[in-house]
């Protein structure tokens, strides 16, 4: 079987770009052809952004590739045996090229979305652009070719409410490839570069919201512990709004921000992490997500810590393989993350049933052969 792959990013260095790269290898691996079709011809990520300039200059940039993924795609989607799959979000044209494609050749579309909720926004002008782009997505989504790969049971839920057809909305959880971690020299080193020393770290890489901001800087400041560094990956916007709050609150020495990572260099920093902390409130932008970051720190075996009501904490069993706090709950979280500090033991219980979750549920091998199957499923054509 070929399958035909229709991203936005392909092979980049963003935590989308890695999550289908993992996936598209671990069916590699099961014998599946898969052809990955992106718009830029070598491997590409831009950092951070929000809506507007750095949105447009990617759409502009991707314009001529797109042309390529239609001229290919047409090409590919001759033989009767090929599936057509695409990566979603609204801001990412490749799931309309993709859905011209099989619209020509006649075969059905599968699309994997890694946002479908229309509110799922960081600003304002955000919102206002996302719903706009939903309205044009939506008669592709409910297309009776078309069939949605959602995350969990709760996001199947979500397609029902937003109009979509559940009986075409399959369970998919996202993926992750564990990774060998480093040496303790390379640990070491990595520590020296950063200047953590010996400090006990709580790294905080994505799944930022405002309140979570000032939520996470609370939390650092309600320990009190000199020896605690917080380490935040962010891009420039979210990294000024850290130091922001950590001045506000008086715990800049207790707050390291690094700029935009690779992914690869992100799960590396996992290791230096006593503790991991995921989404902290249940805002919009979060509510529907299983984030990568989250996936990566339990791959890693780290313990981690998120907020209770969205999608994420499906993953967690409380108390077993990772904790839950209320949302924007600064004094939950502090002493989630002292529990965690103050015994070694517990803490490595919760890293080690924390990678177990993801052998057993989001293992890119588990997950590429629960595609695999839907994928032989659907018919050869949709007419």
């Amino acid at each position: 079987m070929r399958l035909v792959y229709f991203a936005h990013f392909a092979g980049g260095t963003d935590g989308s770009s890695a999550t289908d790269a993992d996936l598209t290898a671990a069916l590699r691996a099961r014998g599946v052809d898969v052809v990955v079709l992106a718009p830029f011809r070598r491997p590409t990520s831009f950092p951070g952004g929000s809506v507007a300039a750095a949105r447009l200059r990617r759409l502009l940039l991707a314009l001529p590739g797109y042309v390529r993924m239609v001229r290919a795609g047409l090409r590919l989607a001759r033989d009767p045996g090929t599936r057509i799959a695409s990566q979603y979000h609204v801001f990412h044209p490749a799931t309309a090229v993709a859905f011209l494609v099989a619209r020509l050749r006649g075969r059905p579309l599968v699309v994997r979305p890694h946002n479908l909720q229309p509110h799922s926004y960081r600003s304002r002008a955000e919102a206002v652009v996302n719903r706009a782009l939903f309205r044009v997505y939506r008669p592709i989504l409910r297309h009776r070719g078309t069939t949605l790969l959602v995350s969990s049971e709760e996001w199947r839920s979500q397609a029902a409410a937003l109009g979509l057809p559940p009986e075409r909305a399959f369970v998919l959880p996202d993926n992750v490839t564990p990774i060998p971690g480093p040496t303790d020299e390379e640990r070491r080193r990595l520590r020296e570069s950063l200047g953590v020393g010996d400090s006990r770290v709580v790294l905080k890489a994505g799944s930022f919201t405002k309140e979570g901001t000032a939520v996470f800087v609370g939390a650092l400041r309600h320990l009190g512990r000199p020896e605690v560094k917080g380490v935040v990956v962010a891009d420039a916007g979210w990294g000024d709004a850290f130091r922001g709050e950590a001045r506000r609150q008086g715990v800049e020495d207790n707050l390291l921000v690094l700029g935009p990572r690779a992914n690869l260099e992100v799960r590396r920093l996992m290791a230096l992490a006593d503790v991991c902390v995921g989404l902290l409130t249940d805002h919009p932008m979060a509510r529907g997500a299983v984030p990568r970051n989250t996936l990566e720190a339990m791959a890693a075996g780290r313990p981690v810590v998120l907020c209770r009501g969205v999608v994420a904490s499906s993953l967690i069993e409380n108390g077993v393989n990772g904790l839950l706090v209320p949302p924007g709950d600064v004094a939950a979280l502090a002493d989630a993350l002292a529990r965690i500090l103050g015994d070694a033991r517990f803490a490595a219980t919760l890293g080690r049933e924390a990678r177990r979750t993801i052998d057993t549920r989001f293992h890119s091998d588990v997950v590429a052969a629960r595609l695999q199957a839907i994928l032989e499923a659907l018919p050869p054509s949709d007419r």
